[in-house]
Formats: C-alpha cells, structure tokens, sequence
C-alpha cells in the first residue's frame, strides 16, 4: 500500500470518527439539558451516552497502532468518563443533581477551552501589533539612519 494512501485513508478515518463524535457529543449535551427540566429525557441521554462510549471503543478497537498514544490515550479516558456518568445516573435516585453535576463539568470544559483560546488569540494580536510596530518604525533605506558625523568644510 501506498504510504501517502494510507496517510489520506487514515486522516479520513479520524476525521469521520471526529466528525460522528462532535454530532453525538453535541446531541448528548442537548439531551443533559432537556433531562433536567424533563425527566422523561433520561433515557435519551443514557442511550447517547452508551453511543458515545461505544463509538469511542469501536474507534480504539479498530484503529490500534495507526494512530499516535496521545490520542488513544484521550479517547480511553473519555471513554471511562462517560461509563462512569452512565454508571452514576443510571444509579442515581436525585437524577436532575447528576445531570447538573454532568451538565456543569461539560460547561466547565468549555470554559477552559474558549479561556485558553482566548488567550492564544490576545498573544498572536499582541505579537501582531508588535511587528507592526517594528515595520513602521525602522527606517526607510532612502534615509541615513543617523545624521552626518563629519561636519562639512565649505
């Protein structure tokens, strides 16, 4: 096989897998939020989370040794993340509280996500109004730099 093939095979692979995920991520959240006005959303949010997990398993299972540790590693933690919130919800007698708890860890990750941005966004403006800053100032090559040391003699 080609290696250039199996490069384009693989990034296509992960961005289905992505593409697939953030759908029934955004899907889960949705439900999280329906089920704590509306009970009879639970079951909703239990079977996108078993979906979820599974979606996430399937990808490990089948991808093993064509992508790199980190990003196993991460899907493996999801992975326990969400069969641990199954676990505590399908066990729960205050639902409406675990999904709170679920809902405003889901919320707090936003929050660090959109505040790391953010300050990655503030830094390249910055390093922007820098070397702007320096192109404006540094002098044209058609003028001396410095004036004439040497006086003239007339």
């Amino acid at each position: 096989m080609d290696i250039k093939q199996y490069q384009l095979n693989r990034e296509q692979d992960l961005q289905t897998f992505k593409t697939e995920y953030d759908d029934l991520k955004a899907l889960y959240i949705n439900f999280l939020t329906q089920a704590i006005y509306d009970s009879s959303k639970i079951e909703q949010v239990l079977a996108t989370n078993k979906s979820l997990s599974d979606l996430v398993q399937n990808f490990i299972g089948e991808s093993q040794n064509k992508f790199d540790v980190e990003t196993i590693n991460n899907l493996t933690e999801e992975i326990i993340q969400y069969q641990q919130e199954y676990k505590d919800l399908k066990s729960s007698q205050h639902k409406t509280k675990v999904l709170k708890t679920i809902l405003n860890k889901e919320n707090t990750r936003l929050t660090d996500i959109q505040t790391e941005f953010t300050q990655y966004l503030w830094f390249f403006l910055g390093g922007l109004i820098i070397l702007l800053i320096l192109i404006f100032i540094t002098p044209s090559g058609s003028q001396p730099i410095l004036p004439d040391p040497q006086p003239s003699t007339t």
